[in-house]
């Protein structure tokens, strides 16, 4: 796609509405900004950019990265400013002393507030969701008030166990009822009983005094309710977020490497920024597009999707599953198997254990060998895994979901697969990260890759907002983010070694390629970035590419390489490995050397090999 750097324009397939062609439906802006330096403070690494004007646009020039924690092991904010800017503004040419004036600081520290809504029905549960679901927050399924909710004991069972930071009280379209509004009241005594809750009223106006009086008897002094006000709760919960965020940073002397000249400062949450870039891509080329974030503490996963004037845009954050610190709290939510069926050498639990408590105590180590470099994959991929689960039970909200259940599987197809996070821009190389990727969101048809490799995407989300969805041009997502490649995965199962699909690549300057591609398999195609071909798809007949089982396709333009290639994935979806111990390994191996992704089998044998 043409925001995707050396991706240009985008294949179209007319295959069951996949839609990948880019598409402006207007001008591209003409951007007459100043040069920006910001910085992105992460609890592990904080960033810094430099954004100059070239040819009347903003473009990355240069990066400044470091640990945020000093070498006691704890945060030094104001070092690690100096620090990355320091090293930023001189990969730049620049000096403090001709630094740009304007300068945002961009966050991701600290906890994410924790959401509860609390509503009479579950239509009015469903309206504060749908609201509240692309926010930078951690959302708490929603206690609706019917049968047993009105049990003031099991609200406050609710709210203890979720230790909500925010809680929407919904009045819904019937209004609270004097029994509805008491049980509420009561129970936030209860269940917030050491905490000072911060309550949102939303919906009829007239509820609030009588709750606000009941909610006193409990809670006398000891809360804060926000009286509503004739605006969406997405804007009245986002407003209490960028609070938080300036008064996280209100300490002006740990700032203070950044601020500029004049004293001013934009302050923006690095996790709604990458939801922001997310979406600001989808609109732009009209694409459905489905973001995974991997970082140190955080996992997210965002959608995109929908007709261009009605679109969807659905934000899973997960503090509890980091690719680094959140790997206690993934091994005891998925299991030990879980993790280690990703791994192509024997493992025992103990080991595991061990290799997580490493990573919780010490979040910025860089494996040095592949074994342990493969841990790390696959401790990410059951992470992204794990959060898009969740996603997709946000989209059948009213399911009843049980162990083992594939909420991934009603996550809307994406045109465009977004990988970004330190997690997966460090990978020595780029078939590791498309592994992860693929083995996580289990893309069907025809996806197009991505990768955010500056772990800016955030800074790009963030311009964006600063100034409309076209306002940072098409020049800066070049800079940000990199084609991979277009992956092809057709949907259906077969016997192994069967033919899943044959495809043709015909090249501008070279003889075609015919390849057959069994079940089981995943290939590489060459078209390296710069290069153009056509693509033609033929199936068998137990497979689907977007027009029906056995249907042959043909992408409407042609295909743009990309810095891996063209990916042929007949793996089978879902993706289903191996029960056997022996047999599951070797496929592993299979896919790896596959993709050249990790060296040669005797070397993770010995753990000596470079990475």
């Amino acid at each position: 796609m043409a925001g995707v750097r050396d991706g240009g324009t985008s294949a179209s397939a007319d295959a069951g509405g996949t839609r990948l062609t880019a598409v402006n439906n207007v001008s591209e802006p003409v951007v007459t900004r100043e040069p920006i330096l910001a910085v992105d403070v992460g609890t592990v690494v904080t960033r810094a950019y430099l954004l100059e004007l070239v040819a009347g646009s903003r473009r990355l020039v240069s990066i400044g990265e470091c640990s945020t924690l000093g070498d006691d092991g704890l945060p030094d904010v104001r070092g690690a400013l100096t620090r990355a800017l320091n090293q930023c503004l001189e990969a730049g040419g620049r000096t403090w002393a001709d630094a740009p004036r304007e300068r945002a600081l961009i966050t991701s520290a600290g906890s994410l507030p924790r959401v509860a809504v609390i509503a009479p029905s579950p239509e009015d549960a469903a309206v504060a969701t749908a609201e509240l679901e692309t926010l930078p927050l951690v959302l708490l399924d929603p206690m609706v008030l019917d049968g047993a909710g009105l049990n003031p004991d099991v609200i406050g069972a609710f709210l203890e166990s979720g230790s909500p930071d925010i809680v929407v009280l919904m009045s819904g379209s019937r209004g609270l009822d004097h029994e509805r509004a008491r049980a509420v009241a009561e129970s936030v005594g209860l269940g917030m009983a050491g905490t000072v809750p911060y309550l949102i009223l939303a919906g009829d106006i007239r509820q609030f005094d009588s709750l606000k009086l009941m909610i006193d008897n409990y809670l006398p002094g000891r809360h804060q309710l926000t009286r509503p006000e004739p605006q969406p709760i997405l804007q009245a919960v986002g407003r209490r977020i960028m609070e938080s965020l300036y008064q996280r940073w209100s300490d002006p002397v740990d700032r203070e490497p950044l601020t500029s000249p004049s004293g001013g400062m934009i302050i923006h949450s690095s996790l709604h920024g990458i939801f922001v870039a997310a979406r600001n891509v989808a609109d732009r080329y009209d694409v459905d597009v489905l973001a995974v974030h991997s970082g140190a503490t955080y996992t997210m996963a965002s959608t995109y999707t929908g007709m261009l004037n009605a679109r969807r845009g659905v934000n899973v954050v997960r503090d509890d599953v980091g690719a680094a610190t959140g790997r206690l709290a993934l091994l005891r939510e998925v299991g030990a198997s879980a993790i280690s069926r990703w791994l192509p050498f024997d493992i025992d639990d103990a080991q595991l254990l061990a290799h997580a408590r490493q990573a919780q105590m010490t979040p910025w180590r860089v494996p040095v060998t592949v074994r342990e470099l493969l841990i790390d994959h696959a401790f990410g991929r059951e992470a992204m895994r794990a959060t898009l689960e969740r996603l997709g039970r946000r989209f059948e909200p009213d399911r009843t979901w049980r162990g083992g259940s594939r909420g991934l599987a009603s996550i809307p197809p994406p045109d465009l697969l977004i990988g970004s996070g330190g997690a997966l821009a460090r990978t020595p190389r780029l078939a590791q990260a498309v592994l992860q990727m693929l083995d996580a969101a289990e893309p069907t048809r025809l996806t197009q890759l991505a990768l955010d490799r500056s772990t800016s995407m955030a800074l790009l989300g963030v311009l964006g907002y600063m100034g409309g969805s076209l306002a940072v041009g098409t020049d800066l997502e070049h800079d940000v983010l990199l084609s991979l490649g277009i992956c092809v995965a057709p949907e259906g199962k077969g016997h192994e070694g069967d033919t899943a699909i044959r495809v043709e690549v015909i090249y501008s300057d070279r003889a075609p390629l015919h390849v057959d591609v069994p079940f089981g398999v995943i290939e590489i195609l060459p078209l390296p970035i710069g290069e153009r071909a056509a693509l033609k798809l033929y199936p068998s007949r137990d497979f689907d590419v977007g027009l029906g089982k056995g249907e042959a396709a043909a992408p409407r333009v042609e295909v743009q390489g990309g810095a891996v290639g063209i990916v042929i994935d007949c793996r089978g979806r879902p993706l289903v490995l191996p029960d056997d111990n022996e047999k599951r390994q070797a496929k592993l191996l299979q896919w790896f050397q596959a993709l050249r992704a990790y060296p040669a089998l005797s070397f993770v044998e010995n753990g000596k090999a470079d990475i």
